[in-house]
């Protein structure tokens, strides 16, 4: 007889059963050894322990304020500012602020790089695409003389990422591999750090057994670290991570296979694991697609067992659900991998039935339906609530299918009666699942009420409401857009208007943003965007209008954004908002003169070299490369902004968009990150610190 659904998950996680063709994962250990204290089970912002490497001062005793923001001011060493300010600088951000999931998720939404290469389209090839290569083969070069000249540790960890970057570039030849090795072996946790997350980066998939070995912290890893002793939990944990990136890369089946093979390993292994290293683990394993089986042929298939074990998606997806669905395990965990078993839920194949000798390989309804159930019995454990509502964003639909129509509609229902951020990332959820048609009967069903219902809900919107729901109509209409389906006007219409009447920076900003993601323009939202350009003073909205401004190609804007730009005494805020905009309409003198600003920034204000950097970063213009390389051959610069340029530079010159770090923020529950995802010491050292 069949084990109902979650019962199933259960018994698998709990029993780790043998199958008659290998053995099963066992199942993570329960009562975490982090359970009771500061970062334990029951909540809080840090890690129990992470080894010589971590942190040496104790963290927050709740979710970390501002939860998983990002920094807003750099701190030693630290990664450059947001380039979207939450409010006034006196204003600590609360969680429920819209630019916080801003900050995560804004990769998928705009495409700057794409804007800046079309402004340069040239016969026969395009100038940005050139300007972009030839940055690469100047970086290669000069990125390994720092390297090989040594210096400060926070500049020596974004060169190896950067190089990391280019070594995707066949023809320049980095020496990834021999420098990160020389990384790894340094007793410098900074640099190890770095040079583990590196080789995930690069995407040579023969650096999975090295990881692997790091991961599994045996003898081959603990050489290449040159430990004598066991490895500390950070590097075990960007082992982790870097294995989730060359896993997404990984083009090979059998290479994908053996990265959710070292990952599954790591949490069967004997003994506790810290919290960081689980959730590591969790979000890594989200990455990484494998294919399920889907005859009992395939099942029995010798060649689907790695080390005895046998190994498919089916078996993938229903270990991360026995983990989401344990309530003896630690909450932050069980709520990362909801959120990676949405993810995963995407590619499940049609379904198998349980076997004597196989689990049930669930298919992409049966894995909606159960995020539904788990996330329905989960409202009293926010971690594992929003984990749920965050996967059901990933993969419900619009179609007619029964799973798909009760997840629109636990999703409404969680609007209604969930905590705040949960009602946040339901209404979000709604907004992708609205947008995101399905292959069921009937694949737009949902769409047309489903339009009315979030334009109904903008239009009565108040306070902080408003913003939000002005980015639930901008991710609706992108996926719509991306999948060349009709949108209304009318709610473009609607932002428009929203816009025009704002009296609130936050509200104007995100009406703004959202016109920016739809790209819809005609007179009228030109007119707008001009006026609230001229009627919203503070730099956190001027950024999102000159965007905007930007990108729909309001080119009646220029000589607005040049008066902005040159005003006596513009504070540097006010400069990149309009060199943002500038840019977009196609000034090429913007970034020539942001670079000589850089260079004539007060050596003891740093904070503001950064933002311009930052500001360089964002725009993804490569002919700012070769200037800023120029500049850090200045010695006398300060640290943190020798890290920035270096850190801008690897991404101007990185062939892939968008940055690697989307990969694991795009979808996140930001409201439980630990330390190596978002460092509370300001050092840059958290994995989405430098976005």
């Amino acid at each position: 007889m069949k084990l109902p659904l979650l019962s199933l998950s259960l018994v698998f996680l709990a029993a780790g059963p043998s199958f008659g063709h290998g053995g099963g994962y066992a199942g993570p250990p329960f009562n975490p050894p982090d359970a009771g204290r500061p970062g334990g089970a029951g909540g809080g912002a840090g890690p129990a322990g992470g080894g010589p490497s971590g942190p040496t001062t104790p963290g927050p005793s709740g979710p970390a304020g501002p939860v998983g923001s990002g920094p807003t001011t750099p701190g030693p060493s630290g990664a450059p500012k947001n380039p979207f300010p939450i409010t006034s600088k006196d204003e600590l951000p609360d969680p429920t602020r819209w630019q916080l999931w801003w900050h995560y998720n804004r990769d998928a939404f705009l495409d700057l790089r794409g804007r800046i290469q079309a402004l340069a389209t040239t016969s026969p090839e395009n100038l940005a695409v050139l300007a972009r290569a030839k940055l690469q083969e100047v970086l290669a070069p000069e990125l390994v003389k720092i390297i090989e000249a040594g210096g400060k540790e926070s500049v020596l960890r974004q060169t190896i990422l950067a190089l990391a970057r280019l070594a995707k570039v066949e023809s320049l030849n980095v020496p990834l591999d021999r420098l990160a090795t020389l990384y790894l072996g340094r007793d410098a946790p900074n640099l190890q750090e770095a040079a583990l997350l590196a080789l995930g980066i690069g995407g040579n998939v023969a650096s999975i057994e090295d990881l692997r070995h790091v991961l599994m912290d045996d003898d081959a890893g603990r050489g290449l670290l040159a430990q004598s002793r066991a490895i500390p939990t950070r590097m075990r944990v960007f082992s982790a991570y870097s294995l989730g990136l060359l896993g997404r890369r990984a083009t090979s089946e059998g290479a994908r296979r053996h990265v959710v093979h070292a990952l599954l390993f790591a949490l069967a292994k004997e003994g506790a694991i810290e919290r960081e290293l689980r959730v590591a683990c969790a979000l890594a394993l989200g990455l990484v697609s494998i294919e399920p089986c889907r005859t009992p042929q395939e099942a029995q298939d010798p060649a689907r067992c790695i080390e005895e074990l046998h190994l498919c998606g089916g078996v993938q997806t229903e270990y991360l659900l026995g983990i989401a669905s344990d309530p003896k395990l630690d909450a932050w965990f069980r709520g990362h991998a909801a959120a990676a078993l949405g993810r995963l839920a995407v590619n499940a194949g049609p379904g198998y039935p349980a076997a004597d000798d196989h689990p049930a390989i669930l298919s992409r309804d049966e894995l909606v339906r159960a995020l539904v159930q788990l996330a329905q019995g989960s409202r009293a454990t926010l971690p594992v609530l929003q984990g749920c509502l965050l996967g059901l964003g990933a993969v419900a639909d619009a179609d007619g299918d029964e799973a798909d129509a009760r997840a629109r509609d636990f999703l409404q229902e969680s609007m209604k009666r969930d905590g705040p951020m949960a009602q946040r990332f339901a209404l979000i959820a709604l907004a992708s699942a609205l947008a995101r048609p399905g292959s069921g009967p009937e694949p737009d069903k949902a769409w047309k009420d489903g339009a009315a219902q979030l334009l109904r809900e903008f239009s009565r919107a108040k306070g902080g409401w408003l913003a939000w729901n002005a980015l639930a109509l901008a991710v609706a209409g992108h996926g719509r857009l991306a999948h060349k389906l009709d949108y209304p006007q009318g709610i473009a219409d609607a932002l428009r208007t929203r816009l025009s009447e704002a009296q609130k920076i936050d509200e104007a900003a995100a009406c703004a943003l959202a016109i920016a993601v739809l790209r819809f323009t005609n007179e009228e939202t030109a007119t707008a965007l001009q006026k609230a350009f001229q009627k919203q003073a503070s730099p956190a909205y001027r950024v999102c209008g000159a965007l905007a401004l930007g990108e729909l190609g309001v080119g009646e804007a220029q000589g607005q954004l040049e008066k902005a730009l040159d005003a006596p005494g513009a504070a540097v805020e006010d400069v990149i908002a309009a060199s943002i905009g500038l840019r977009l309409l196609g000034d090429p003198d913007v970034v020539p003169d942001l670079v000589k600003r850089l260079a004539a920034a007060d050596p003891k204000k740093p904070e503001g070299a950064i933002a311009i950097v930052n500001a360089l970063a964002l725009l993804q213009d490569p002919t700012a490369g070769e200037p800023l390389l120029a500049l850090l051959a200045d010695g006398s610069l300060d640290e943190d902004i020798r890290s920035a340029i270096v850190w801008c530079l690897g991404l101007l010159a990185d062939p892939d968009v968008p940055d690697w770090t989307a990969t694991y923020a795009n979808g996140i529950d930001y409201n439980y990150l630990p330390w190596t995802l978002n460092s509370p010491m300001g050092d840059g050292r958290g994995l989405l610190d430098w976005r």
